[in-house]
């Protein structure tokens, strides 16, 4: 296996892009890049097929992000801090969580906030009969997944870290044409993820209709006033623009994001790319496999319990 070759490939939204990069002590160098916009459903692996190809992504290293609508999301608060015992006991609570509990399933968290006596985290789990297909996939071709996540978790890590957003507060809306992921962002760190109806999908006020309802659940459920910040990006972000949200005063500034300027490589890699894509695909190359802020449901997942056989699905795959 070539350990210096780094394919990075994001699905989501009926569009899979692929980057292959070559890798140093400190350097990567896009190599190729290729993306297919006729994906959507089962028609993805065909799309990722022809990126895969065009990249010519073989026998490396792989980063792969997947659509949020393939996770289940969910916010939990433990009345502890202890992280062994954190990760003993979330097995049982998932377990009266998730609708599809008999099932095997893979998950992991990050830690939202912590204080004396609790414990915060973002859960996100997904079924191993939806993540299997996709490790099959990339196996086939010689590609190891080292991180799987979810789309476009890393273009917005990036942009929460940003100098422009220092360990800001946002909501984040990644409109998509079938469909669009919400993301609310705490003192830099992402506390929600949901997945709402897509820009072409359905009526300008029926999106605006499922946003605003999250926005006010999530303000009521935390007890929370004043104005939050939001930005629009994604496969549909311009296409939406701001005007759907004329009337409601409850954002303190608006602002569509995707086609900002990153410092990207000039690379003719790159450029070959559409500039929706570059940010989002370009973030994902700052993922590292031990990361521990990152959601990655293939390397951290929780041991199991001794004694307790019937949790054997929760092992690492």
């Amino acid at each position: 296996m070539t350990s210096d070759r780094l394919f990075i490939l994001d699905v989501s939204d009926g569009c899979a892009v692929g980057l292959l990069c070559e890798t140093g002590k400190r350097s990567l160098t896009p190599l190729a890049s290729s993306h297919s916009e006729s994906g959507s459903g089962s028609d993805y692996f065909e799309a990722v097929e022809e990126v895969i190809e065009r990249c010519g992504a073989l026998e490396c290293r792989g980063y792969l992000a997947l659509p949020a609508a393939l996770f289940y999301f969910k916010n939990l608060t433990l009345p502890f801090t202890d992280r062994r015992k954190i990760q003993e006991i979330i097995h049982y609570e998932l377990l009266d969580l998730v609708s599809f509990a008999d099932e095997p399933f893979v998950y992991d968290t990050v830690v939202i906030e912590t204080s004396d006596a609790a414990t915060r985290l973002l859960v996100a789990v997904i079924r191993q009969v939806d993540l299997g297909p996709w490790l099959e996939l990339l196996s086939a071709h010689g590609i190891v997944p080292e991180v799987v996540t979810v789309s476009p978790l890393a273009r917005l890590e990036q942009l929460a870290g940003s100098s422009d957003h220092p360990l800001s507060s946002f909501i984040y809306l990644d409109a998509g044409l079938s469909e669009s992921s919400f993301f609310r962002v705490t003192d830099g760190r992402i506390d929600t993820i949901r997945v709402l109806s897509g820009v072409a999908s359905a009526p300008e006020a029926k999106l605006r209709d499922e946003f605003l309802r999250t926005c006010l659940a999530l303000e009521a459920g935390r007890g929370t006033n004043g104005r939050i910040a939001l930005r629009i990006g994604g496969r549909g972000g311009e296409q939406l623009g701001t005007e759907w949200l004329e009337g409601h005063s409850d954002f303190g500034e608006v602002e569509i994001v995707e086609s900002a300027q990153l410092g990207l490589s000039t690379n003719q890699a790159l450029q070959m790319l559409p500039l929706y894509l570059v940010p989002r695909l370009w973030a994902m190359t700052a993922l590292q496999a031990e990361a521990a802020g990152s959601l990655n449901v293939v390397q951290k997942s929780a041991r199991r319990p001794v004694g307790l056989t019937a949790l054997k699905r929760f092992a690492p795959l």
